[in-house]
């Protein structure tokens, strides 16, 4: 059995251990928000910014071509660019964040090995005497 101090100290390191993975977290959370790319449509005329969030921030338009374009055209090239301009977002956040995921992989899961996974591991065991791993 621990005593009373090896178990103050295992609580004062998960805390401390907690305290870091919130400020990494904040960290990301503001990565996220403020990195931005800017994605193109194939032929150039359209540029949309968005945050590796998902916001739109910004959208240009090369020259005059989109003028020339019916209200229909013009929205099935507007959504395509914004579609990719998500698809890529969310692609560059999954690699920044490490989730990003391959063709061959599942959903992402917490296990041991993984810091979120050993952190988690070790607060239930404190908490839950004889169900660590």
């Amino acid at each position: 059995m621990d005593s009373p101090r090896d178990e103050s100290g295992r609580i004062t390191s998960a805390l401390a251990d907690l305290t870091r993975l919130q400020e990494d977290l904040a960290h990301l959370a503001h990565q996220l928000e403020i990195s931005t790319i800017d994605v193109s449509s194939d032929d150039g005329s359209i540029t949309v910014t968005i945050s590796l969030h998902g916001s739109i921030t910004g959208l240009r338009f090369a020259d005059e071509r989109h003028r020339e374009l019916s209200g229909t055209e013009l929205a099935v090239h507007l959504l395509r660019v914004l579609t990719r301009a998500r698809e890529e977002a969310m692609t560059r956040a999954g690699e920044l964040t490490g989730t990003a995921e391959t063709p061959s992989s599942a959903p992402r899961t917490v296990l041991p090995g993984d810091a979120l996974g050993d952190l988690l591991i070790g607060l239930d065991s404190l908490f839950r005497p004889g169900s660590g791993r």
